[in-house]
């Protein structure tokens, strides 16, 4: 599966490489750090030539994880799935989604795969309690 990481400045390249050292180098994936004011459809168009320079099928399933809903690369992202179906947007990634991702893609369908990331992504979310820590 193919995937764009797109976000407001630089956390898409510091959380992805990150996920290669957690997980290894990866291939299928572009980078993209909006950092300058552009409209939703050219940043859309940047992340579709991003899926399309994989050189897979278009139909092919797709991910572009957004790293806020609502925001400027958000709008981009669904520019590009309102015009290609197959491409499904995450908001709000977190790294224990992005590893679990590039663990598992591969091994489970698209549709399973991003229910299953929505649950890994907020389960690691937590206040970390140094007691109750302590205890266990």
């Amino acid at each position: 599966m193919r995937v764009v990481i797109c976000s407001h400045g630089p956390a898409a390249q510091g959380m992805f490489a990150s996920v290669e050292l957690i997980a290894g180098p990866q291939e299928d994936v572009a980078v993209i750090t909006h950092e300058e004011a552009v409209i939703p459809e050219e940043l859309g168009q940047e992340m579709y030539q991003k899926l399309q320079d994989m050189g897979r099928q278009s139909d092919e399933p797709a991910i572009i994880f957004v790293d806020q809903p609502y925001g400027l690369p958000y709008e981009a992202a669904m520019t590009c799935k309102a015009i290609h179906p197959s491409i499904m947007v995450a908001t709000g990634y977190n790294m224990t989604m992005l590893v679990e991702f590039f663990i598992k893609r591969g091994q489970m369908a698209p549709a399973e795969l991003v229910n299953h990331l929505k649950m890994v992504g907020r389960d690691a979310i937590d206040i970390a309690d140094f007691k109750q820590e302590i205890v266990h």
